[in-house]
C-alpha cells in the first residue's frame, strides 16, 4: 500500500469529482509536453496515463500519472515527482494534494 497524492481543482482531493479535470485537458497536456508518453486509453476502467519518460529517478526510468474519476494520482512520489506535479497542475488551473490533505507548491 501506497501514499497517494493528487492533481485536483477540488478544495479535498476526494471531491475531485465536482470540479474534475477532463481526459481532453489531460490528453492535451500531455501533447503538448515532449517529457510525457500517453499510454493507451482503458476504456473498461475509465482512466488515462501517462509516463514521464524525463523522470531521472530509478536509473532513468519512467513515472506514470493516471487521470481517474477527475484527477491526477501518483502513488509514493519523490521530491522531483511532486515537482512535475506541481508544474502539471499549474496547466490545469488546479493544485497538488496528499491523501492527508496537505497542499504541494
Amino acid at each position: 500500500m501506497g501514499y497517494d497524492v493528487h492533481i485536483t481543482r477540488a478544495d479535498s482531493w476526494t471531491e475531485s469529482h465536482e470540479r474534475p479535470i477532463a481526459d481532453a485537458e489531460w490528453t492535451t497536456v500531455i501533447a503538448s509536453d515532449p517529457e510525457l508518453r500517453p499510454s493507451e486509453y482503458n476504456e473498461r476502467n475509465r482512466f488515462v496515463a501517462a509516463f514521464w519518460t524525463g523522470y531521472p529517478g530509478s536509473g532513468g526510468g519512467s513515472d506514470c500519472f493516471v487521470l481517474d474519476d477527475g484527477k491526477i494520482t501518483e502513488t509514493n512520489p519523490d521530491e522531483t515527482v511532486l515537482r512535475k506535479m506541481v508544474e502539471i497542475a499549474r496547466k490545469l488551473d488546479a493544485r497538488v494534494q496528499g491523501d492527508d490533505g496537505e497542499e504541494y507548491t
